[in-house]
Protein backbone atom coordinates (compact mmCIF):
# COMPACT_ATOMS: atom_id res chain seq x y z
CA UNK A 1 0.00 0.00 0.00
CA UNK A 2 2.86 2.45 0.32
CA UNK A 3 3.46 2.56 -3.51
CA UNK A 4 -0.29 2.78 -4.31
CA UNK A 5 0.06 6.01 -5.94
CA UNK A 6 3.15 5.14 -8.03
CA UNK A 7 1.54 2.15 -8.84
CA UNK A 8 -1.68 3.94 -9.82
CA UNK A 9 0.36 6.71 -11.52
CA UNK A 10 2.29 3.66 -13.61
CA UNK A 11 -0.77 1.43 -14.76
CA UNK A 12 -1.60 4.61 -16.26
CA UNK A 13 -5.28 4.63 -14.39
CA UNK A 14 -5.99 8.50 -13.92
CA UNK A 15 -6.15 8.07 -17.74
CA UNK A 16 -7.93 5.47 -18.36
CA UNK A 17 -4.94 3.87 -19.93
CA UNK A 18 -5.12 -0.06 -19.57
CA UNK A 19 -5.12 -2.69 -21.17
CA UNK A 20 -8.08 -4.04 -22.27
CA UNK A 21 -6.92 -7.81 -23.15
CA UNK A 22 -5.88 -10.15 -20.43
CA UNK A 23 -2.37 -10.91 -21.53
CA UNK A 24 -1.63 -7.48 -22.33
CA UNK A 25 -2.76 -6.59 -18.82
CA UNK A 26 -0.80 -9.12 -17.32
CA UNK A 27 2.82 -8.05 -18.91
CA UNK A 28 1.85 -4.57 -17.73
CA UNK A 29 1.63 -6.06 -14.09
CA UNK A 30 4.90 -7.76 -14.44
CA UNK A 31 6.63 -4.68 -15.55
CA UNK A 32 5.37 -2.56 -13.03
CA UNK A 33 6.60 -5.21 -10.35
CA UNK A 34 9.79 -5.06 -12.14
CA UNK A 35 9.98 -1.50 -11.40
CA UNK A 36 8.82 -1.36 -8.33
CA UNK A 37 11.67 -4.11 -7.42
CA UNK A 38 14.63 -1.82 -8.90
CA UNK A 39 13.20 1.15 -6.83
CA UNK A 40 13.43 -0.82 -4.05
CA UNK A 41 17.19 -1.77 -4.77
CA UNK A 42 18.06 1.98 -5.63
CA UNK A 43 16.47 2.89 -2.40
CA UNK A 44 18.79 0.26 -0.22
CA UNK A 45 22.10 0.97 -1.69
CA UNK A 46 21.93 4.49 -3.31
CA UNK A 47 24.05 6.65 -1.59
CA UNK A 48 23.51 8.19 2.09
CA UNK A 49 23.91 11.54 2.94
CA UNK A 50 26.42 12.18 5.68
CA UNK A 51 24.89 13.84 8.51
CA UNK A 52 26.98 16.63 8.88
CA UNK A 53 26.03 18.26 5.52
CA UNK A 54 22.59 19.07 7.66
CA UNK A 55 24.25 21.45 10.29
CA UNK A 56 26.89 24.25 10.10
CA UNK A 57 30.16 23.37 11.27
CA UNK A 58 30.76 26.11 14.39
CA UNK A 59 34.70 26.15 13.83
CA UNK A 60 34.39 27.43 10.52
CA UNK A 61 35.16 30.78 10.36
CA UNK A 62 33.47 31.94 6.97
CA UNK A 63 29.96 31.06 8.22
CA UNK A 64 30.11 33.24 11.56
CA UNK A 65 32.23 36.10 10.44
Amino acid sequence: MENYHLVKHLLGLDNGNLPVHKGMRQRRYQSIEKMLDLFDVMKRIGPKAPIDVFYLDSTDRKFFN
